[in-house]
């Protein structure tokens, strides 16, 4: 069995909602209750979110008193108006007469998984298509160390805007550096970010955070969501081609907004002289504008692997298209000037599509 079949950090910020009492429209069964209980105390608790927790990080391999999969007596009556504690104890066996052929229906329970999306077949669960998902990229200062140093990386994004979770796992290299710390970000809102090595992966660090008052939470341009210390066991020139988003394909590496949207997160490595390199993301790459968040102008780069046609579009948060450019474009890096003109400040997205490629990312205007 697999206990992190179906886990996900979304599920932990929804359930976290459920607890407190603001009636989520994701927690609709109390089949979803009975998930939560990772502890199999009969009850849905804030412990039960930091066990399921462990497991996504993967500190921990296993619930520590329940199995992969409970099961529920079907002809077990459940309430209907349900909450934490209401659904236990329920029915997990059944009493037959053998004079005669008897059935007994159960319902199965992916322990862990609040939301249902664990697979029946007990499958791993990997990392699935994001291409035509929007994205939230995190920034990282590029630079040189030389063996011996400790180094810190500090992350930040212009995009975080009312995100309620992410989670994502940070390979990099260890016959070059040494894993030393993670280090959160004491606000209040984000204190209670979770990391740690993958014990089945010592190359990956992974990061689990949601909110734990049910609110979306905003981080300033500048502000440091986290930071990953490490120490040098080898000169390294050029850090930005140490460290990958998942280059295993083993882990979501996803953050959810206010409405439950998914993004896709992405890794850049930003020069000293203010350069932007996107860690690989195929052959074609959209460059997060500079500057961002802008009043008035502002410049959007892309990269295409060979000559081609392109077009990129700038929408509102409606949908609504207020900037279109389409042209056959060269290859390699090409740049588009975008003037702002009578919009609103606000959030805007700019998607870039060719035959083959499809990626977004977004930007702000300020006053």
């Amino acid at each position: 069995t697999l206990p992190a079949n179906g886990l996900s950090t979304f599920a932990l910020y929804i359930g976290q909602q459920f607890i407190l009492g603001m009636d989520p429209v994701e927690i609709h069964s109390p089949y979803q209750v009975i998930a939560g209980d990772a502890n199999c105390n009969n009850s849905f608790t804030a412990l039960d979110l930091f066990l399921i927790q462990q497991i996504i990080i993967g500190t921990a391999t296993e619930f520590p008193s329940c199995p992969s999969w409970v099961f529920v007596n079907e002809d077990h009556a459940l309430p209907t108006d349900f909450n934490t504690y209401n659904v236990f104890p329920y029915a997990n066996s059944d009493t037959l007469q053998l004079n005669q052929d008897s059935y007994a229906n159960f319902v199965g329970v992916k322990v862990g998984d609040i939301l249902g999306n664990a697979n029946p077949q007990n499958k791993p669960t990997i990392a699935v298509d994001t291409r035509n998902r929007s994205e939230i990229t995190f920034n990282a200062l590029n630079g040189a160390v030389r063996a011996g140093e400790t180094f810190t990386l500090d992350f930040t994004s212009s995009e975080f805007e009312d995100f309620v979770s992410f989670q994502m796992a940070l390979d990099f290299h260890t016959d070059k550096m040494k894993f030393v710390e993670v280090i959160a970000n004491q606000d209040a809102e984000m204190a209670n970010l979770i990391s740690g090595v993958s014990a089945r992966n010592e190359r990956q660090v992974r990061f689990s955070w949601f909110n734990l008052d049910g609110q979306p939470t905003t981080l300033k341009a500048d502000e440091t969501a986290f930071s990953v210390k490490f120490e040098a066991t080898t000169d390294i020139a050029d850090l930005s081609k140490l460290f990958a988003i998942d280059m295993f394909d083993t882990f979501n590496a996803e953050a959810h907004n206010q409405y439950s949207e998914p993004f896709k997160i992405v890794l850049e490595f930003v020069n000293p002289e203010g350069t932007a390199t996107e860690i690989a993301n195929g052959d074609y790459k959209l460059l997060q504008n500079i500057p961002n968040p802008f009043t008035n102008n502002t410049t959007i780069r892309f990269e295409l692997p060979e000559a081609m046609k392109a077009k990129l579009v700038v929408t509102n948060t409606l949908g609504q298209v207020v900037a279109e450019f389409a042209n056959a474009y060269p290859k390699g890096i090409s740049q588009v000037e975008w003037k702002r003109n009578d919009l609103p400040s606000g959030l805007y997205n700019y998607t870039l599509t060719t035959d083959s490629f499809s990626a977004t990312r977004s930007m702000i205007i300020i006053d």
